[in-house]
């Protein structure tokens, strides 16, 4: 189910994140409770530093699986904002 996990990474590590996202997404169209896709997907939005999608990615993959490591990601997404951009909460 995850054989996406490797090949994804690879691309995030190799900079290749919009191809990554482009996987990602085909994963999740798959499977919308894959709580490990939202996760990677919410990674590489914080790579583009797209923090409205990561917050939303990490907030999926929470409604799929509460023990996800995003809520722990998500909760660093929320300080950068906080502290940087504080008006992507209202775009």
């Amino acid at each position: 189910m995850m054989h996406y996990a490797d090949e994804v990474q690879t691309l995030l590590n190799d900079g290749h994140t919009a191809r990554a996202i482009e996987w990602l997404r085909k994963a999740i169209d798959k499977n919308l409770k894959d709580d490990r896709a939202w996760y990677m997907l919410g990674n590489a939005y914080c790579k583009l530093h797209d923090w409205r999608s990561a917050m939303e990615s990490y907030m999926e993959a929470i409604a799929c699986n509460p023990e996800s490591p995003a809520a722990e990601s998500l909760k660093m997404v929320e300080s950068i904002v906080k502290f940087y951009n504080k008006d992507v909460y209202g775009q």
